[in-house]
């Protein structure tokens, strides 16, 4: 039912760019106040845009028992959310979902060589005229043969990446890599994730507040289910690349620093 009257994976899109903006800012933030050490500003970082996360289910749920109690006082219903008909379905906002388990499935540029032109440049090419094709051929072949340091400029890719450089761009990427994955992932299983939440913040309270002895479910137990082990491994590459990059680059503060300073030198 939630799936189809709300547009959960956009709304969960929205969120997910809500929680990079929040931990962008957490990031300065930080700096500002002088935590300059990426091993420990990053991972700061990923927590507060998680506890963000929370916030924004938080703020999504109020909304939708909103939506449903206006619905339900509009239509005239008396119905409770959590209340059970006898069939042993829930009744809400005037339609049903068959038992729990049908709420909680889930949907399923280019590097120009610079040694190459300057070759160019000293050969005349670009500005050889017909007339002097002949005077050109008629030069001696060795004051033509590029040396062996010649050659071997005109392959570079005019970068300056040692093992240090490329071990911190390797990371930098499979963190990015990481990030934009688990946001595939949870934009992908927002259904079951922002079901099973409504579920328990909305439903279980109506059912179990009868009963003294019933275990009270809350819903952020179930998000963080969800979301623990993608939330590990951000958490874990943002404190690998920050403690490589502190040991490997010592001066820099951030990402910026890091690729002017010890990556693109």
């Amino acid at each position: 039912m939630l799936t189809h009257r709300y547009f959960i994976r956009v709304h969960m899109a929205i969120m997910l760019s809500l929680v990079v903006v929040a931990g962008v800012m957490a990031s300065r933030a930080l700096l500002f106040f002088g935590v300059r050490r990426m091993v420990f500003r990053y991972p700061l970082a990923v927590v507060s845009s998680y506890l963000v996360f929370f916030l924004l289910i938080r703020l999504w749920l109020s909304y939708v028992a909103r939506v449903a109690a206006a619905q339900r006082s509009g239509s005239g219903s008396s119905c409770d959310p959590g209340s059970v008909i006898p069939d042993g379905t829930f009744h809400f906002s005037g339609g049903s979902a068959k038992g729990a388990s049908g709420l909680l499935k889930g949907g399923g540029g280019g590097f120009g060589g610079g040694g190459s032109s300057g070759g160019f440049e000293e050969g005349g090419v670009a500005d050889m005229r017909p007339s002097m094709a002949v005077a050109v051929a008629a030069q001696p072949q060795a004051s033509a043969a590029p040396s062996h340091g010649g050659s071997s400029s005109s392959s570079s890719f005019g970068l300056d990446i040692d093992g240090d450089g490329l071990i911190l761009l390797v990371l930098f990427a499979l963190l990015v890599v990481a990030i934009l994955g688990v946001g595939a992932y949870v934009v992908y299983q927002a259904p079951a994730i922002l079901s099973e939440a409504a579920f328990q913040a909305i439903l279980v309270p109506g059912l179990v507040k009868t009963s003294k002895n019933a275990h009270d479910s809350c819903w952020e137990e179930s998000v963080l289910k969800a979301t623990l082990i993608p939330l590990a491994i951000v958490l874990l590459l943002a404190i690998l690349f920050g403690y490589e990059a502190n040991r490997r680059c010592p001066g820099a503060a951030t990402v910026r620093q890091v690729m002017r300073t010890c990556v693109f030198r």
